[in-house]
């Protein structure tokens, strides 16, 4: 199958269905040339399987799939974050933590506060690239349990940190704590030419962005504090 990810056109071989029902929604229908392709080696199988044995094989097929789409896209200017990304008024707000602390609860109060006016590109696993000068945040079909994501993009405006507080504060965040954070939050590949190209991006997406850290209670406040911040 052909994909149109964060505008490039990728060929995944698949053995089993899963990947394509996840990924129907991104399927490309033009005439571009292909930019990658990609599958799932059996090495890849099997050091996947004897990790996480829970699972079937065609949802282990699946997380190598994306797993070396993301690495493929660091060629591209582009990186994965671990983060839940929503768009206000055609800009992308990006917020990122440690799992559990309530990135989905805060795109929540977003959704709620601004109606119409904002929608979910991805609930969990946006993929950032930077082209033609642009800093641009793209759905991906991989997107987390609620299963929220969009195959549309927008340009990033801020990251925000979140950290659960009894009171909401923001505050910009220095980029050297930025980058120790957000390496934390993306993957680091093995192989040493793309983890100095994962680094590499992560730096031009820090200088190029503001990034605040929210200390927020979850409360529909948070949203109005970040939001205010972060325009």
């Amino acid at each position: 199958m052909i994909l149109s990810i964060a505008d490039l056109v990728i060929e995944v071989k698949s053995r089993y269905k899963y990947t394509y029902d996840l990924c129907r929604d991104y399927l490309y229908k033009g005439d571009k040339t292909v930019d990658f392709i990609t599958f799932a080696t059996n090495e890849q199988l099997k050091q996947e399987a004897e990790k996480t044995p829970q699972y079937p094989l065609d949802v282990i097929e699946n997380t190598c799939i994306y797993r070396n789409i993301c690495n493929e896209i660091l060629k591209f200017n582009g990186i994965f974050i671990h983060a839940a990304a929503i768009s206000v008024d055609d800009e992308a707000y990006l917020f990122t933590a440690n799992s559990g602390t309530g990135k989905t609860t805060h795109m929540n109060l977003w959704l709620d506060k601004f109606q119409q006016r904002a929608f979910v590109i991805n609930g969990d696993k946006p993929i950032l690239r930077k082209l033609n000068g642009i800093i641009k945040v793209y759905g991906t079909p991989w997107c987390g349990k609620e299963g929220m994501n969009k195959n549309i993009s927008a340009p990033l405006k801020a990251i925000c940190i979140l950290e659960r507080s009894p009171t909401n504060v923001i505050n910009k965040e220095n980029n050297k704590d930025a980058l120790m954070f957000l390496i934390t939050q993306t993957q680091r590949p093995k192989d040493p030419g793309l983890y100095a190209l994962m680094y590499d991006n992560l730096g031009m997406i820090i200088e190029n962005t503001d990034i605040y850290r929210l200390k927020c209670n979850m409360k529909k406040a948070a949203c109005e504090i970040a939001y205010n911040a972060m325009k």
